[in-house]
């Protein structure tokens, strides 16, 4: 992650000369709203369903860095916890448990390894993941390569019928690395979008694997035709941490793409892998083109989506929700629903190009479906985001370890899996009798003497993200052909939310609150140098000139520190201790609390002018953190809020992630968690090495609030809801 020590010395300014005076005021640069531009009549309802202020998108250019793979990779390290977790599933064998904690994870990856080195120190370790060749390019450079059109495709993008200029493709990517490398060449003529049958470009490419100067055969491997193939593609991760990332091997990876290479935005720190995926793979992606193509025909050009569902198993509450508008399937809530561009992205997208954005707002507006969309830059995990994500569907909202998301599919296409459905296609990757989605159907892929293995190592994935079904951001996914099927989800992800409406446990560390619901704890030992303090953590009511709290003053304008939220900057035993004397300082003792906290300050001298929040009722630091510090974002990062307004160095013994790794619990008779019954459980990041072995993440810069600790002073989201109520 990177740092800016200017916010450092801005902290510190702002701790040590805004108190000097009670008559002076904040700067109007500190405590100046941000102002909404007028806009148009269109734009100003598009805007009504976006659950965060309006955001203004100028003239933008890809910059920064992009990094990328070349070659195949098979990870074993996932198909033995693929594995090891669908048997423990099934059959309740838990031998691919090795360290006995309970759960399948990439720690038992890590001991097989160990245990096969023990006997052999020499050995290549069984559970590893080659990254192949790895690189990293300036965006400058990518486009300074490109404007000279060094493959006659084009100068700048390829596709300038989808980007306006500044804006690339990934595809264009693999022409800069073509136009670059000795190793990797266009065989022939490539194929244009107006000349094939998919709308995308096709080509042919040789890599000289072996890096004998020479382009032939001999390139081959076992899963690979290197040599004049006609089947690379890519697969890819939306932004790449390589200071953490290379410890999960979704990092390296990156997810099977069935979209065309072309329309897919390149993005800044985006990783894209180039290979040779093999003929089954090939035939299964461009059935999905084939049907997209098709579709659109039928349609006669017009982009449509076909069915519009419910998820009935994600979460028990999405069974039954209302407003369905199908008498015969209740899950369905349209058929043939139109989707028209908005055109709210055209700093990146020409005009015409549909988005997934383009289908919710569609959704949203043209057809009354209840939902509603926010805006996020970045997250506090310094992922680069730069889209809309769906924030609610109906009356469920998106939280900490739970949300609604959307998935596209096509159906006959829904291949990928922790356990894939190896019926469903023949060998040569056309639909199985028992899929007939078209003519010329194939018997499956066991009975045409197939291995299931071969299947599982092309179509075995971490929770089944593979193909259209993409743990990935929709908004920003060209869809101009139209969609099968789109499912709303809701769904519940490792650990319960922090929900304001409701107390909650957490233990007072010396540096932090910590998580209760993260991980196992010991109180003697989980919180420092001391046993953990159980502290609850709630939402309070604040004071109102309406409703004042004994003879405590309601602020207002007049306050010197008007709009400042960290109370302690000024109030405190060294600097300024009006009305409290520097003793009897207002502290929540009741909930388990030592500390001065500002907004329990609020209980009784109100919210002392904090603006009124969105909606958005849960961890807000998700998107408003220190990681934000582009002034045109809107009031993304948090200023004068003490800690909260700058990160911390998280060393490695603090780091959850280095002591737990599995994070998922069963569910009772009703459906809910249950959090005394564990399951085997994929984890999303763990420490080990893509040798397989142990190496716990080293220390990195993270927001005070974040996934495993709270701030001691401003705990997310109960500080933020006490001072900042809803509109």
């Amino acid at each position: 992650m990177k740092w800016n020590n200017s916010l450092i010395a801005t902290a510190i300014c702002i701790g040590l000369c805004s108190c000097s005076s009670d008559d002076s005021e904040p700067s109007d640069v500190e405590n100046k709203e941000p102002s909404t531009p007028e806009i148009s009549q269109e734009m100003a309802e598009i805007w009504k369903h976006i659950d965060t202020p309006y955001h203004e998108f100028n003239e933008t250019k890809l910059e920064g860095i992009v990094f990328g793979h070349i070659g195949y990779q098979q990870d074993h390290i996932i198909e033995y916890i693929n594995k090891g977790a669908q048997t423990a599933h099934d059959t309740g064998d838990m031998s691919a448990d090795l360290n006995g904690d309970g759960w399948i994870n990439r720690w038992d990856a890590a001991k097989k390894t160990e245990t096969a080195r023990k006997v052999d120190p020499s050995a290549n370790a069984e559970l590893t993941v080659d990254p192949g060749i790895s690189t990293q390019t300036l965006a400058s450079s990518i486009h300074q390569v490109l404007a000279t059109n060094p493959d006659g495709l084009g100068a700048g993008t390829a596709r300038p019928d989808i980007f306006v200029e500044g804006h690339l493709s990934v595809f264009d990517y693999l022409r800069y690395l073509v136009a670059t490398r000795s190793d990797l060449r266009f065989e022939g003529e490539v194929i244009r979008p107006d000349e094939s049958p998919f709308n995308t470009h096709q080509f042919r490419i040789s890599w000289d694997k072996n890096g004998d100067g020479l382009f032939n055969e001999e390139d081959n491997t076992l899963y690979e035709t290197n040599f004049n193939s006609d089947d690379w593609h890519y697969s890819y991760v939306p932004s790449f941490e390589h200071l953490v990332g290379t410890k999960s091997h979704n990092y390296v990876v990156g997810y099977t793409m069935y979209r065309r290479m072309d329309e897919h935005w390149l993005q800044d720190e985006m990783q894209a892998r180039f290979y040779s995926t093999g003929p089954v793979l090939k035939t299964r992606r461009e059935l999905t083109w084939q049907w997209e193509q098709d579709w659109l025909a039928k349609n006669e050009g017009k982009v449509v989506l076909k069915s519009l569902r419910r998820s009935s198993s994600d979460h028990p509450a999405s069974i039954g929700l209302p407003d369905s508008n199908d008498p015969v399937d209740p899950a369905v809530y349209g058929r043939n629903l139109e989707i028209r561009a908005f055109n709210v992205r055209n700093d990146v997208y020409q005009p015409g190009v549909i988005t997934g954005l383009d289908v919710y707002l569609s959704l949203m507006i043209d057809h009354g479906i209840d939902m509603a969309l926010a805006y996020w830059p970045s997250t506090a995990s310094n992922v680069k985001a730069d889209s809309f994500i769906v924030q609610r569907i109906f009356d469920y909202k998106s939280g900490g370890f739970s949300g609604v998301s959307t998935r596209y599919f096509v159906a006959e296409t829904l291949d990928f899996s922790t356990n894939p459905n190896c019926a469903l296609m023949g060998t040569n990757g056309m639909p199985s009798t028992l899929s007939p989605f078209r003519e010329g159907a194939e018997v499956p892929w066991p009975m045409a003497g197939g291995s299931i293995d071969e299947c599982r190592r092309l179509f075995s994935t971490r929770q089944g993200n593979g193909g259209l079904n993409i743990n990935h951001d929709m908004s920003n996914a060209v869809i101009n052909y139209g969609i099968d099927i789109m499912v709303l989800n809701y769904s519940t992800l490792n650990t319960p939310d922090l929900v304001t409406d409701e107390n909650y446990l957490g233990y007072l560390g010396d540096k932090h609150i910590y998580r209760s619901d993260y991980g196992s704890y010991d109180i003697n030992t989980s919180c420092g140098e001391k046993p953990c303090i159980p502290v609850t953590l709630i939402e309070h009511n604040i004071a109102t000139e309406e409703a004042p709290v004994g003879n405590a003053p309601v602020l207002d304008k007049e306050h010197f520190g008007w709009k400042m939220a960290d109370c302690a900057l000024c109030h405190n035993a060294e600097k300024n201790p009006l009305g409290h004397g520097g003793q009897s300082w207002p502290v929540d003792s009741a909930a388990g609390f030592k500390e001065i906290q500002p907004y329990y300050c609020a209980t009784c001298h109100g919210s002392n002018g904090a603006p009124k929040r969105h909606s958005y009722d849960t961890y807000c630091v998700q998107c408003h953190n220190p990681n934000n510090t582009d002034p045109d974002k809107y009031g993304i990062n948090p200023k004068n809020h003490g800690e909260v307004s700058n990160l911390f160095l998280l060393e490695p013994e603090d780091n959850r992630v280095n002591q737990f790794t599995g994070t998922n619990f069963g569910t009772d008779s009703r459906g809910e968690a249950d959090y005394t019954k564990h399951i085997p459980h994929v984890t999303e990041k763990a420490p080990t090495n893509l040798s397989g072995e142990i190496e716990l993440y080293p220390a990195f810069w993270v927001p005070h609030n974040n996934g495993y600790t709270l701030s001691k002073s401003f705990p997310d989201p109960f500080s933020c809801t006490t001072c900042h109520k809803s509109n």
